[in-house]
C-alpha cells in the first residue's frame, strides 16, 4: 500500500532510530523523488524559491549593512578592508540582480503561456519565443527582434 507522501518507483526511507553522539534523528525528511517520476523540475524549482525566499531579505540588509561599513572604513582610511567590503556588497548586488532578472523571465514565461492557452482557445496557432526574443519582451526592448513578435506593454499606452 502507497502513502501519500511517498514517490511512486521508490523504495521507503528507512531512518535511523538510534541515538548516535548525543544528536537527535531528524524527524521531517523531505523524500526525493525524479522528476521523471511525476515532479516536474520547474514545480521543484518554484518549491526551491519560495522554502528559501528569506535569503532574498537577509541579501538586501546584509548591503545595508556592507554599505554602512564601506563608508565608515572609507572615513577611517582603511582602503584595504574597504576595498574587502566593496568586493563583497558588489557581489551580493549581483546576486540580487540575477535573482530580479530571473524572476522577470519566469513571469514572461509564464505570461506568454497564458497568452498561447487563450490563443489556442481562440482557434489562433500559438506564438513560440526564443531565448533572445523572450528576454526581449521581460526587458520591453524590441532590440533584434521582429515587431510583430514582441509586444511591450507600458503604462504609456
Amino acid at each position: 500500500m502507497m502513502h501519500s507522501n511517498e514517490c511512486p518507483g521508490r523504495a521507503k526511507l528507512r531512518v535511523a532510530t538510534k541515538n548516535v553522539q548525543g544528536k537527535k534523528s531528524p524527524q521531517n525528511h523531505r523524500q526525493n523523488c525524479d522528476t521523471s517520476k511525476g515532479w516536474k523540475a520547474q514545480q521543484s524549482s518554484e518549491i526551491f524559491h519560495q522554502d528559501y525566499a528569506f535569503l532574498d531579505e537577509l541579501r538586501q540588509s546584509d548591503i545595508q549593512e556592507l554599505k554602512k561599513a564601506h563608508r565608515s572604513a572609507k572615513k577611517a582610511g582603511n582602503a584595504p578592508l574597504a576595498d574587502r567590503i566593496h568586493r563583497n556588497l558588489l557581489r551580493l548586488e549581483n546576486q540580487q540582480k540575477a535573482e530580479t532578472v530571473r524572476q522577470k523571465l519566469e513571469q514572461t514565461r509564464a505570461e506568454l503561456r497564458r497568452e498561447n492557452i487563450e490563443r489556442m482557445n481562440r482557434g489562433e496557432r500559438p506564438v513560440y519565443l526564443n531565448n533572445a526574443e523572450l528576454v526581449a519582451r521581460a526587458n520591453c526592448g524590441t532590440t533584434a527582434v521582429s515587431p510583430n513578435r514582441v509586444e511591450c506593454i507600458t503604462d504609456n499606452d
